[in-house]
Formats: C-alpha cells, sequence, structure tokens
C-alpha cells in the first residue's frame, strides 16, 4: 500500500491494529488493540509533510516515532505515556 489505512486482524477475524501506512512503514497515527477491542495503545510516526514518496524509505522517514504515545491497560486506565520527537525518547 502506497499509502493506505492499513488494518490487520487475528485468526478469528478481530481487529488487532490500524494505522497509515506506505509499503511496511508506519506514519501518521497507528492503534493497536487488545482481543476484547479495547485499545492498547496509541501512537504516531513521522509523517510525509512533502508528498513526495520517491526515497521515501531512504530519508529516513520510515516508522519514526513522533508525539506522544499512550499505552493502556485493559480496564481503559492509562498505563504510560511517552513522548518523541525524530525517534528518540523525550519524555
Amino acid at each position: 500500500c502506497r499509502p493506505c489505512w492499513l488494518k490487520t486482524y487475528d485468526h478469528n477475524g478481530q481487529l488487532m491494529s490500524e494505522g497509515l501506512s506506505f509499503t511496511d512503514c508506519n506514519l501518521g497515527t497507528f492503534v493497536k488493540y487488545y482481543p476484547t477491542g479495547q485499545v492498547e495503545m496509541y501512537a504516531n510516526f513521522k509523517t510525509n509533510e512533502t508528498g513526495d514518496w520517491d526515497k521515501f524509505k531512504e530519508r529516513g522517514f520510515c516508522s519514526v516515532k513522533e508525539g506522544t504515545w499512550l499505552y493502556y491497560k485493559e480496564d481503559g486506565t492509562i498505563a504510560k505515556v511517552e513522548g518523541y520527537e525524530n525517534g528518540k525518547l523525550i519524555k
């Protein structure tokens, strides 16, 4: 997919994750789910603001963590919060 909104499912058809993807790279919003359907993780990756997809991976945009990442417990409460800037953990 170049780019597309990609959804992955387990063998029972349960949604496992979804997010913006370009070939095998994550970019923009990404959400991972528990088998119960509750959100497990809400994440962000660096986006391609240029709109130029040629050599996207070679320019270092592939799956670079960016912004706030939220990790949830199965009961829906926040377990952990992380902040990233250009792939580096800042908080």
